[in-house]
């Protein structure tokens, strides 16, 4: 796949609805056409879109069952607001991104950024962070626990984040953190034996700037969420805590543009949402 980069470099392999329509097609079926209800693999191709099976007759669209179920939007405009989205990364906003497709309506122009932000944190909590991750621990006063947060970084910015309350830290790792993952932390006294059995030990630090950067976007999260009042409800600040991380990774939008239209395709229809022109 070419690497798309540019404006000319979308315009090349994207600019036209066959060419999106192509290459989605290729990403739902990556293997030939199966039918959703029998698996079977021939089927009656009754129009740009749809096909109907030849042995249950049931019939589908390349875009059913995914984000894209239902839109009316043509997948142009879809594939130009993910390259929008994967080319800015945090800087990405809806009003950048109705300019960048010519959707008429914010509202519109809103739902699809949100769509599109919700499509990128698929599945991501049950992915282990990798590669390189700072780990660090600290006291939240606000719910009265401490919480461990480890941070993914990739070109030294952040790629994704975890963060647990009140757990031990070798546990959070082993929980969070793929093996042979490289580990830079501060002042935790259980590295030695957890990095010799599993882990990397990354290269000496004094600050853990992305995780001293997560504490703070935590710590005014929380004081907004709680109007400043400090709780000692465990599973409040859990729920909470399991917010924030859902909500800070859906900013982040470090995704390359495959995999984030990979992504929208293995997403469910969020079917709350509308995205009328």
């Amino acid at each position: 796949m070419k690497n798309i980069e540019t404006l000319a470099d979308f315009e090349s392999e994207f600019g036209t609805e066959e060419q999106c329509l192509r290459f989605l097609t290729n990403l739902r079926w990556p293997n030939g056409y199966r039918c959703p209800r029998c698996r079977h693999d021939e089927a009656w191709l009754l129009n740009e879109k749809k096909y109907k099976c030849k042995k249950c007759k049931y019939q589908t669209t390349v875009t059913a069952g995914t984000i894209f179920q239902d839109t009316h939007l043509p997948l142009t405009c879809w594939f130009r607001a993910v390259w929008y989205i994967s080319s800015n990364a945090e800087k990405a906003t809806a009003i950048g991104l109705q300019k960048e497709t010519g959707i008429k309506s914010y509202k519109t122009a809103f739902l699809i950024f949100k769509k599109i932000r919700y499509a990128n944190t698929f599945d991501i909590s049950s992915k282990p962070l990798q590669g390189t991750v700072e780990v660090g621990q600290t006291f939240i006063p606000i719910v009265s626990y401490c919480v461990n947060i480890a941070v993914e970084t990739r070109k030294k910015k952040i790629k994704c984040i975890a963060v647990s309350l009140n757990e031990d830290c070798n546990t959070f790792v082993m929980n969070s953190i793929k093996k042979g993952s490289s580990i830079l932390s501060k002042g935790w006294n259980g590295n030695q034996i957890l990095f010799v059995k599993d882990y990397v030990r990354g290269p000496y630090t004094s600050r853990l700037l992305h995780v001293d950067r997560v504490h703070k976007n935590l710590v005014r999260f929380l004081n907004q969420k709680l109007d400043n009042k400090k709780i000692r409800d465990k599973d409040l600040a859990e729920s909470l805590i399991r917010e924030f991380c859902q909500k800070f990774n859906a900013k982040i939008v470090d995704t390359d543009f495959y995999e984030l239209l990979q992504k929208m395709v293995q997403v469910k229809p969020i079917t709350d949402f509308s995205d009328n022109k």
